[in-house]
């Protein structure tokens, strides 16, 4: 768990950073494009495309917030009071990461999705 730990901190702030510049650089294509029609339009294929997509990518948003800043902190607690805390804490916390991780999975695949949808519409 040390591991895991240690790259959780390395890669953190480079996630926040990505989804910044991600969200940054989406929003102005996004505004560029010949089939942009306006905020939560749902007149086209590519429109209802884009807004399943930036949906998505908000919840995935969330969920990354709280995992990084709920989760893993109450994890690295649990740790460091490992001898007075017992397992079923730390067991309760470790299904809760997994949980949060196969929900970004998810999202992230969406995101995707609505994008390729997105490109051929």
């Amino acid at each position: 768990l040390s591991f895991i730990s240690a790259m959780q901190k390395r890669l953190g702030p480079l996630v926040w950073v990505s989804i910044g510049l991600l969200t940054l650089t989406g929003l102005i294509q996004m505004s560029v494009n010949v089939h942009y029609d306006g905020f939560l339009s749902t007149s086209t294929q590519w429109s209802i495309a884009m807004l399943s997509k930036h949906a998505s990518f908000m919840v995935l948003i969330i969920v990354s917030a709280m995992h990084t800043w709920e989760v893993i902190p109450a994890i690295q607690r649990a740790l460091l009071k490992k001898d007075k805390a017992d397992d079923a804490e730390l067991n309760r916390l470790l299904k809760k990461e997994i949980l949060f991780i196969r929900i970004s999975l998810i999202l992230a695949a969406i995101v995707l999705g609505a994008t390729a949808t997105a490109r051929v519409a």
